[in-house]
């Protein structure tokens, strides 16, 4: 995975309000980041795979930053 991808990965998950993230379920979450990735950036399939992995892997410390927003 590119740098580029990273930064536009994280930036989608800094953009998307902290209450929606504690809202859904870990597998909505996923689908949602990696929907707002595809609006921003025109993904190959492999790429589309790696993103899901890389935010499936990660879901749970992401749920974690969005809850210590909320607070």
């Amino acid at each position: 995975m590119d740098a580029g991808l990273l930064r536009t990965i994280w930036s989608v998950i800094e953009e998307t309000p902290a209450y929606y993230l504690q809202r859904v379920s870990p597998g909505e979450q996923v689908r949602l980041l990696l929907k707002r990735v595809e609006n921003k950036v025109m993904l190959s399939a492999p790429e589309r795979v790696e993103t899901h992995q890389y935010l499936h892997e990660r879901r749970t410390m992401i749920r974690e930053m969005s809850l210590e927003q909320v607070m």
